[in-house]
């Protein structure tokens, strides 16, 4: 069966548009430094404090200079071998002499200040600037310098002085508007120039298109399209066949073909298509000498449309880009040719597995993974990462490609990072642990987050260690919902378990909640919604929906925050916490206004009732329960027996992680007998009382049917 891969190239032309200079081309600049060095000094009143710069050409008939722009710059070389561990401040003086388009010539003086501050992190001027312009050649000598305002005379080797010209100008394409570029076909001849094997896998990566100069021109377009050659001629024949016949294959530049424009005469691009053949064209653009507007050049191939054997330049793919995967390319554009290209690898079901990332601009390929639990949930996503190339040497030892790295992430056993890592059961555990394992060292983001990461240089000596981590966990309600209950950070201080986890809790809030917020026309409570999110701090944010899921009320619940040291309050708190607190009483079996009950339900034996509430608790604070428990009596014939029946009752309060806070904080349950009975003394046999005056008996371990208690609860629900 042939495998259908869909394309997705999406183009984005930015077009910033500042003055008339983005008309013109920039020439290199030039350039003139003076600095000391052992043995030879820039010292003042010798040739060695003088410097010329290049003369910049004038202009012809051939173009027109829009502007010429020039510097001299005074600072603090930062790379510079001499150490110097103290502060200083100086100040030179210089003579520079400017000559026009005309060679007229103008002297002028200026003053530079600078400060040499190696240690202290405050702001300080590293470097001073002079600016002027239409000096096409200029020199400039120091005539002093001073540190700390004392006069000396040679220029100390960490300070350098350099000067800069450079032209932006507008040629004339006019004479060389149907002058195509020259492309560079490629062949098997050039394969080693221009088919690119970046990762030395025996695989071709991207193809390097190269054409020759215009006269003139000042930027090209490339233009190339991709043509796939299957071939099926009966229905019955599942095998793959390709069409070799260049002249039975037709291709479109002009309605499907992807156009970039560079300055640059080469440009690489990734083989990340199907079995085909990639046909490409490049013409030149150029602008019109006196008005400036873009002049575009003739193609190197003129048709937009027609047979591919018509087409000199196209490439041969014949290994599709990870057959036997589920990809997806995406690709945004921008101007001199940048691009960044991202891929997306699927499962048999359509899960994202692997993101690959990668910039023109940039070299590094940056590879993230998403690992889901058995239910088929996104659960741990890695932390992107770059990939090194370990394999190639010379030209392409610090090059990577665009394709789907196997057993990236593994764990200690060095196999794939999978489910079986985090999503399984341990009954040594409540439910609020973490079973989840770290990732190894050896490779992926574990590596790179680690001392074993191979590229230490400059700021990647900075990076931090994830100890194993360099992942998030999101942990689901165990009620199908598909709602977070858990989401953990990165490293191993904010895993799932540690207390610096981020939770979520779903609730309801109580009438007397709801009515003291918005008063006694909000209608009744269960037609609304509580939220409760704990950040990685304790932080509580509390959120108030209505039936559509809008939000309606949001707040902060919890004590100040104090020091770290426990000492004094971080915050100011609000007036209406340092007064007296106001006691909520309210119903958790939820009566009607007949005094039923509406939520008790019996259980599926069918031998008890059941009720069920939450109560969301926003910070740790005590909570007094009251309950009263009545056993009616039914009486027999003219009252001279009278039978009840022997209820059990059982109280438990449950935090999220299935701990009952009953036995916890008393080391007993509520667990009693009520009614009229007595225990036979031998067989312990329950006996029925059948005299009706007779006080209710009971037995357990609570005090009397009719109590109250405190508990102390944490936040949660």
């Amino acid at each position: 069966m042939m495998k259908i891969f869909r394309f997705i190239l999406l183009s984005v032309i930015a077009i910033v548009i500042t003055n008339t200079q983005l008309f013109a081309a920039v020439d290199p600049p030039a350039t003139g430094r003076l600095q000391s060095v052992t043995g030879s000094l820039v010292t003042v009143g010798l040739s060695s404090a003088i410097k010329s710069m290049p003369t910049i050409i004038l202009p012809s008939g051939q173009y027109v200079d829009l502007d010429i722009k020039n510097s001299v710059i005074f600072g603090v070389d930062l790379f510079s071998k001499k150490f110097v561990p103290n502060n200083h401040n100086y100040e030179i003086k210089l003579e520079v002499k400017k000559w026009d388009k005309n060679n007229t010539q103008t002297i002028s003086n200026y003053t530079l200040n600078i400060n040499y501050v190696p240690f202290d992190t405050s702001a300080y001027k590293v470097r001073n600037i002079i600016a002027f312009n239409n000096a096409y050649r200029f020199d400039y000598k120091i005539l002093s310098i001073k540190q700390d305002g004392i006069t000396i005379n040679s220029l100390p080797e960490h300070l350098y002085v350099d000067g800069e010209s450079q032209a932006f100008r507008r040629y004339n394409f006019a004479p060389y508007i149907n002058t195509p570029p020259i492309v560079t076909p490629i062949s098997p001849a050039n394969n080693i120039n221009y088919v690119l094997d970046l990762d030395c896998d025996g695989k071709p990566d991207e193809i390097k298109i190269n054409w020759a100069t215009v006269t003139g021109a000042e930027e090209y377009q490339l233009e190339w399209t991709f043509v796939n050659n299957y071939y099926a001629p009966n229905p019955s024949i599942t095998s793959l066949n390709y069409l070799t016949n260049l002249n039975q294959l037709d291709y479109d530049f002009k309605g499907n073909s992807t156009r970039i424009t560079t300055s640059n005469t080469n440009y690489n691009i990734t083989l990340a298509f199907d079995h085909g053949y990639i046909a490409y064209r490049v013409r030149a653009v150029g602008k019109d000498l006196s008005t400036g507007r873009a002049i575009f050049g003739a193609w190197s191939v003129a048709n937009s449309q027609g047979k591919l054997i018509n087409v000199p330049t196209y490439y041969y793919v014949n290994n599709p880009h990870e057959a036997k995967k589920n990809w997806q390319y995406n690709a945004t554009f921008a101007e001199e040719g940048k691009k960044k290209e991202v891929v997306s690898y699927f499962d048999g079901s359509l899960r994202n597995r692997q993101t690959v990332t990668k910039s023109n601009s940039d070299i590094t390929t940056i590879v993230g993974e998403n690992i889901y639990d058995f239910q088929g949930r996104p659960a741990v996503s890695v932390m992107p990462v770059p990939v090194y190339n370990t394999i190639c040497t010379g030209s392409f030892s610090d090059k990577t490609s665009i394709k789907y790295y196997e057993n990236f992430n593994t764990d200690d056993t060095l196999k794939p990072y999978s489910r079986n890592d985090f999503d399984s059961d341990n009954s040594s555990l409540d439910s609020c642990g973490s079973l989840i394992t770290p990732m190894s060292t050896n490779s992926g983001a574990s590596k790179y987050y680690s001392t074993n990461n191979p590229d230490k240089i400059k700021q990647q000596a900075f990076v931090p260690d994830a100890k194993k981590y360099p992942f998030t966990q999101i942990e689901y309600t165990p009620d199908n919902t598909g709602r977070i209950r858990r989401q953990g950070g990165v490293g191993p201080q904010y895993q799932l378990g540690t207390k610096h986890e981020t939770q979520y809790f779903y609730g309801q809030p109580n009438q007397i909640q709801i009515d003291r917020l918005f008063g006694s026309e909000v209608g009744d409570a269960s037609h609304y919604k509580k939220n409760m999110v704990v950040d990685a701090n304790g932080q509580v944010s509390v959120t108030y929906l209505d039936q559509e899921g809008r939000t309606i009320a949001t707040s902060l619940a919890g004590d100040v925050p104090k020091n770290d040291n426990n000492v004094g309050n971080r915050f100011d708190p609000i007036t209406s916490s340092l007064t007296s607190s106001v006691n909520l009483t309210i119903d958790l079996f939820n009566k009607d206004y007949n005094g039923n009950s509406i939520l008790n339900t019996p259980n599926v034996p069918y031998d008890a009732v059941v009720f069920n509430s939450q109560l969301l608790v926003g910070y740790d604070s005590p909570f007094n329960f009251n309950y009263d428990m009545h056993v009616d009596t039914l009486g027999g014939i003219c009252n001279k027996m009278c039978f009840n029946c022997i209820y059990n009752l059982k109280i438990e309060v449950k935090n999220d992680c299935g701990e009952d806070e009953i036995l916890k904080q008393f080391g007993h349950s509520i667990d009693s007998l009520l009614g009229k009975f007595e225990r036979d003394p031998i067989t312990h046999n329950i006996n029925f009382i059948s005299d009706c005056n007779s006080t209710v008996k009971y037995t357990g371990s609570v005090l009397n049917h009719n109590e109250a208690f405190t508990l102390n609860l944490p936040k949660g629900n």
